[in-house]
Formats: C-alpha cells, structure tokens, sequence
C-alpha cells in the first residue's frame, strides 16, 4: 500500500488532531496522504498542495469529479455516509483498491436523542432514524474496512457488523509536550478548565449546580468555548464570579496555557449510550497538557485511567460535588504526579505515531 486518499467531513481552515496529526503527520511516514478538505471559494476548482487537496464545497457530495481515484491503494470517508455511498457507487468495478468508513461520533442517532430530550417531533425523527440507521448499515456491510472511534460503538450500534474493524480513538502527539509551571503554585486556589461545547445534551448545568453549595471556597473554573450565550444560560445564580468565560484558542497554544495556568480538567457528561462510545478528546488535550481530569465513568476513561491518574464521578449532582470537593482537598503536587501518570499512559497506549504504523499495518492486510 502506497497511496490514501483521505476524505474528510472538514472546510478548509478547520482542523482536528485526528486529522491533522494522525492522518496529516504520522501516517505520512509510511505512506503517501492526501488529506481532502473542501472550500467556499468560489472559484469552483480543486487545489493541490502539500497540506492536501481543497474541493469546492458545492462538490461535496460528488468530489470524483475533481480528483481521480485510481492512482490510490486506499480511501477513506470521515463521517459521511453520503458521500461514502456515492464514491462506492462512483468508483464501480474499475477501482483496484479498498474502501473504507471512519465514524467519530453517532450523529444521525444524536437527532432522536435530542428529539426524546426535548419530546419534539419524537415519532417523525424515530422514522428518520430507522432509516438512517438502515442506510448506514448498508453501507458498512458494503465497506471493505470500517474505522469507528471505539470498540464500543460497534457493539451498541453495529453489534451484526462483519466488517474488518479497527477502532481508531483520539490520541496525543508525543512530540507536543509542554513543561508544567515549575515547582507547585503558591495560590492556595483550584483552577480548573474545561473546553468545549456547552449544549443542553451535555447537561452542563447539572455540573455547574453541583458547585453552587461550594462556591464560598477557593477554586475557579475558567470555559474555553464558542457558546458563550449557552453557558450564560446554564449558569446557576451565585457562580457568576467562580465561572469565567473564555475566546477559543488554537489548540497548541490552548494546550501550553494549561500546562502554565491549570490544576485540573473537567470532562463531565450524561452516561447515555451516545456518550459512552466517545473517546474523549478534551480528556486527551488535558493530559497532553499535563494535567489530570474529573472524569464522567464512561468506558473509554476507565479503561485508560484510574484513581492514581484521574478522578471519577457519576453524573449525579451529589457524586460530582464530591469528587470536585475531593480534588480542592488534594494537595497540588499530587494533581501534578496524577497528571503525569496519565500523561505517561496516553504516551502508551494513544500515541499517535505508535497508532498511525498500527493503521498502516491494518490497512496493508485488508
């Protein structure tokens, strides 16, 4: 195998570690990647260069007619089934090669989630779901190798797949490891961090309400994210001085912040079975960083980390009170060494330039 082509769900100018380090830096190693992004220009032209190839946008659903899909040993399509469905249609018998999905999240059951969250539309979206759900499958079935983000999504939504499998989660670039802040801070304060989106889905509030009963000790959360009006409205009254909102940043510099500024990472989310086939990537950027996580108890997490390298809760507005109490009682020196024991397991087990010759080998036995 010599030659992938990269399909991703990507417009130009929007990047994902995943993408950009997995795919665009450490596959490289063993093989040619041409990473597909698509854009709004409106020049209606494909271009080539050495980050990959930009496709108009209007030309997202039928790419083939900017890039030619023979020279390439394998292709892959992040995401969108759409497109998956007409490339497999597209390429007919004529292609020597082996194409294959990639899925990062449950997107198309997220919708009948929302809907039974919110009893909208529940009926017309259980329908469009079944139908999805049918369409999808299909098209696994018709795939020569699928790439979901964990084990677990094969279970809870494919368990009939006999599709080659090779779980591809969220990982950490081995060559991007800032130094912590030297010794331990004199603020007696916790500051916490999380990044991130902020939906109702996540439930977001149920965390911040936990904290209200502590609001009076020392500690701060500071919420790296774009929906700055959704954390106004989750958040409780008596927090306002606790809870700060903060511009996203690039990721390399978000990351060499934390290593600079933070104590403890907050990844907190329902236990719903659209949750537990994740692999956290915020988890993944706060150890990158250095520094530990409060973590929801899904599998990915516990499978990867345990008391010595992170703390756990249910979601549950007691358990996380708890366990937030628990980690503003821990002396800062020791959040320091759990961060670097999970920092170390990553470097093990989700690194991404061990992960990428994985893939390699992977895709050159399909």
């Amino acid at each position: 195998m010599k030659r992938v082509l990269y399909f991703t769900d990507k417009e130009e100018g929007s990047g994902e570690s995943a993408i950009d380090l997995l795919f665009g830096r450490y596959l490289r190693n063993h093989c040619h990647v041409d990473i597909v992004r698509f854009s709004r220009d409106k020049r209606g032209e494909s271009i080539k260069n050495e980050e990959g190839i930009l496709v108009p946008v209007s030309a997202r659903r039928d790419p083939l007619r900017f890039i030619d899909p023979e020279p390439y040993d394998r292709i892959i399509v992040r995401n969108r089934f759409d497109l998956f469905f007409r490339l497999r249609r597209g390429v007919g018998k004529t292609f020597k090669g082996k194409i294959g999905f990639q899925l990062t999240f449950p997107h198309s059951y997220r919708r009948l989630h929302q809907a039974e969250k919110e009893g909208r539309a529940l009926w017309r979206k259980k329908i469009e779901y079944g139908i999805r759900r049918r369409f999808e499958e299909y098209n696994l079935r018709s795939s020569d190798f699928f790439l979901p983000i964990s084990e677990e999504m094969v279970r809870e939504f494919y368990p009939k797949l006999v599709t080659p499998v090779f779980p591809l989660p969220m990982g950490i670039d081995p060559e991007e490891l800032p130094q912590g802040r030297e010794g331990v801070s004199r603020k007696d304060e916790l500051r916490c961090v999380y990044i991130g989106t902020v939906d109702p889905l996540r439930s977001f509030d149920r965390f911040l309400r936990a904290l209200v009963p502590l609001k009076e000790l020392p500690w701060s959360l500071d919420v790296f994210t774009a929906q700055k009006e959704e954390l106004k409205r989750a958040l409780p009254s008596g927090l306002e001085g606790k809870v700060r909102t903060r511009d996203v940043i690039p990721r390399e510099a978000l990351i060499s912040r934390m290593a600079q500024e933070y104590d403890l990472g907050i990844f907190v989310l329902p236990e719903h079975r659209l949750y537990r086939v994740a692999s956290p990537t915020k988890v993944m950027d706060y150890y990158q960083a250095g520094i530990p996580a409060l973590m929801s108890e899904i599998p990915e997490c516990r499978r990867l980390f345990d008391e010595q390298s992170g703390l756990f809760a249910s979601f549950e507005e007691e358990r996380l009170r708890e366990e937030f109490l628990r980690a503003l009682n821990l002396p800062k020196n020791h959040l320091q060494e759990m961060g670097k024991r999970g920092r170390e397991i990553l470097l093990r087990y989700r690194n991404y330039r061990i992960m990428a010759k994985e893939l390699y080998d992977f895709l050159e036995k399909i």
